[in-house]
């Protein structure tokens, strides 16, 4: 019962703190007053907002009087609201809403903006219920201009914002206009430079531009949208979404669906799919997994389904969805379009995001708890030198969380490019050395290299022993199974001075003589390379790589004296006998993958922990060295190329046709780990054209990727995504550089 009162309390003090009441401006009082002398009526459609509203002649733009501009310049959720009665008493036929950016400029939270929106949604429910509302997402804005540099710093609150109105309107069955999506720039999430001069307000294209979104709500006909997000599709996996078709009622009459049509026209080879199916969507946003819509039909150029479908609602939410056979061609593409969609009565038009290209096929390689793994999390990928693919990661048991934990270092092999994998090994795990429980020895965070010289193959991982207290730094006895002590040791005093396995976190090094089939015991190298002062020396995840002359490289991290975090390299020149550790490459950088470039030289290119929140100046840290990191340059393209939302990425250089490329890649936003890209760079490193850029997965996900060589035509990329917990894919470097597939229209 106190528990609940507690409880209660909580709820009352955080409804009090949203429901204060903010300084409105002059104009606002001004405006509101000439809004309570001009009549709103039931014929009438209402724009409502800020000064973004305010700025369009709504009448004008879509040539109708019966458009009512009811925009505040600087107005906030609640200003909306105290404002709201003398629209709701003209019960007008629609009203638009576009509200919140400012109230993120104040440092309110998306939670504030949320509970206001939906008590303006509550309001004309109760008081105006034949009122058609729609919901529009906050815009971008565009931090390349710095007119209003407040706004443009919360680019991750105005996209956590749109998330939560866009679920907002699912359980309300309201319309979600997603603007954000259709003003930001084709290569970013920014607010595209055609549409402002100032980062934040729209000029005459812009709200042409607006218009143009809105225009399909205005029908009395239910609003049929057929969007195709960029996926990957995957083998060995039940439901892939590849296309997302959204209903909306817009008239008076409930929504009937009779059929819908689709066509896999454009798909690489149909024979692929096993089985298509129509799936509503969840609470997620994706497939719900408990509501297929009929039977699946096998594929056809055109097919049609009538089993099952929703009908009586207001809005209508489903995926079309494909399952593939376990092995296919992983150059293959498939695409699915939505060409019809039929009521008793008539077709529905229908308003098409058509996909730029086909769906890259793929494999998801871990899965929610597959082989008893909860979590199977921070890929490596690397190629044997007998064209072996193996791919590493952290196999955590009992949960999603990072070290501590029971966590071991787990491998698959694949003999065919990536095409089918052998079952897991796993090739880290100190079990319960020193008489610990497992959950007390984790090893986490792995890098692989491969020899190319020898052939043989290093694995490094990080292994934790016991846990040390978060405040003084020491070593807590007494640990058993029934122990809930955790601590990660990028985590305050949670890696300490010292070589000690009970005073700093372990660095060790696995070696394969036979491409991956069997493992040396470990060899604990931390003495040799962690210097006394350092809290904490780590390899980086992802993979080494091997020099020219034939010097082995690990990419490696840690924290200073002062628990400061580094990037650097470890080095051996002597087979892995022996290993050196370079000086820091940059402080409060932390991740980091190396590559040898032309001249010799090696680049650094870093997780940056200053870009965590900051839109203004985003990029990787990118440092060279020619001394094998006695001295560090950085490179004049840090902080600029390649923008990152605080994530591991991965570098990899590849030859071609006897020329030296780059790749790079990771989630491609400044805020979250969405947008996951692969980037070509053809001048070691200089410029990353767009053209040679291709996204894999536009959904968020853990974020982090590894890249390797398959043949001099084909990478291969194991990475984290929204479909799951591992996927791998091949990318043809003959498309994406020579023959970029046309787009589709």
């Amino acid at each position: 019962m106190k528990s609940i009162c507690n409880l209660l309390l909580l709820l009352i003090l955080c409804v009090a703190g949203y429901a204060q009441q903010p300084s409105y401006s002059k104009f606002y009082y001004q405006r509101a007053s000439l809004f309570e002398e001009l009549p709103i009526q039931s014929q009438d459609v209402v724009f409502l907002g800020n000064s973004i509203t305010n700025g369009s002649e709504w009448h004008e733009l879509f040539n109708a009087p019966n458009f009512k501009n009811r925009g505040i310049s600087g107005d906030l959720a609640q200003g909306v609201y105290d404002r709201l009665q003398p629209i709701i008493k003209g019960k007008p036929q629609k009203v638009f809403l576009l509200i919140g950016i400012n109230d993120l400029q104040r440092g309110t939270p998306p939670d504030s903006v949320i509970y206001w929106v939906q008590k303006i949604i509550q309001q004309l429910k109760q008081q105006s219920p034949d009122t058609k509302l729609y919901i529009q997402s906050i815009l971008p804005v565009n931090t390349n201009l710095r007119s209003f540099s407040d706004q443009i710093t919360r680019l991750q609150a105005i996209e956590k914002t749109n998330q939560q109105l866009e679920y907002l309107c699912q359980k309300e069955s309201l319309t979600y206009i997603d603007l954000f999506e259709g003003l930001k720039s084709r290569s970013s999430n920014q607010l595209d430079p055609l549409y402002t001069n100032d980062g934040l307000h729209l000029m005459g294209k812009g709200y042409l531009r607006w218009k143009e979104l809105l225009t399909p709500y205005l029908t009395e006909a239910p609003l049929v949208i057929a969007t195709y997000p960029v996926l990957p599709v995957l083998t060995n996996k039940e439901i892939n979404p590849v296309a997302k078709l959204v209903i909306y009622r817009t008239g008076p009459e409930k929504i009937k669906l009779q059929s819908i049509s689709l066509s896999l026209n454009g798909t690489t080879q149909p024979d692929d799919i096993l089985q298509i199916r129509l799936y509503e969507e969840g609470d997620n946003g994706m497939p719900d997994p408990n509501k297929p819509l009929g039977s699946g039909q096998t594929p056809k150029s055109n097919m049609k389904f009538t089993d099952n479908l929703p009908s009586g609602r207001d809005t209508i939410r489903l995926w079309v969805t494909v399952k593939l056979k376990n092995k296919i061609n992983l150059t293959h593409r498939v695409l699915t379009t939505i060409t019809q969609v039929e009521t008793p009565n008539k077709s529905l038009p229908i308003i098409q995001t058509p996909a730029k290209e086909g769906l890259r096929v793929g494999v998801a390689l871990r899965q929610f708890m597959q082989d008893k793994v909860h979590t199977s999390r921070i890929p490596g990928l690397t190629t044997a030198k007998n064209g072996t693919l193996l791919a590493i990661y952290d196999a955590r048991y009992e949960n999603s969380r990072d070290l501590q934990g029971d966590i071991d270092i787990a491998l698959n092999r694949s003999n065919d490019g990536g095409v089918t994998w052998q079952p897991m090994q796993v090739i880290l795990d100190k079990k319960t050395w020193g008489g610990l429980p497992e959950k007390f020895n984790g090893v986490s965070d792995a890098c692989i290299l491969t020899d190319t010289k020898t052939g043989y193959i290093y694995v490094a991982g990080l292994w934790m022993h016991g846990v040390l207290d978060k405040e003084t730094g020491k070593w807590t006895e007494g640990l058993t199974e029934k122990s809930s002590n955790w601590i990660h040791q990028w985590q305050a005093k949670g890696s300490q001075p010292g070589t000690d396995v009970k005073q700093t976190s372990q660095f060790l090094i696995t070696r394969s003589t036979n491409n991956g089939k069997t493992w040396s015991e470990p060899v604990n190298i931390t003495a040799q390379t962690k210097r006394k002062e350092w809290w904490l020396f780590a390899p980086a995840p992802g993979h080494g790589i091997t020099l020219n002359d034939g010097t082995l490289v690990f990419p490696t991290q840690g924290r200073d004296e002062n628990g400061i975090s580094f990037s650097n390299i470890t080095w051996s020149k002597d087979g892995g006998k022996s290993w050196t550790t370079s000086n820091p490459a940059y402080k409060d950088v932390t991740e980091c993958m190396v590559a040898q470039l032309e001249d010799g030289s090696l680049m650094l290119n870093m997780r940056d922990n200053r870009n965590r929140g900051n839109y203004t100046e985003n990029g990787r840290r990118i440092c060279t060295t020619t001394d094998l990191g006695v001295t560090w340059t950085e490179h004049p393209t840090s902080r600029k190329a390649l923008i990152e939302p605080t994530c591991m990425g991965s570098l990899h250089k590849h030859i071609r046709k006897g020329k030296s490329l780059l790749l790079f890649s990771n989630p491609a936003n400044q805020s979250v780990r969405t947008n996951m890209t692969l980037k070509v760079s053809t001048d070691n490193g200089n410029t990353w054209p767009e053209s040679y850029q291709t996204e894999l997965d536009q959904y968020r996900s853990a974020g982090y990727s590894c890249i390797t060589s398959i043949n001099e035509d084909t990478i291969g990329i194991l990475y984290e995504s929204s479909q799951a917990q591992l996927v791998f894919q091949q990318i043809s470097l003959n498309e994406l550089l020579d023959n970029k597939p046309k787009q589709n229209k």
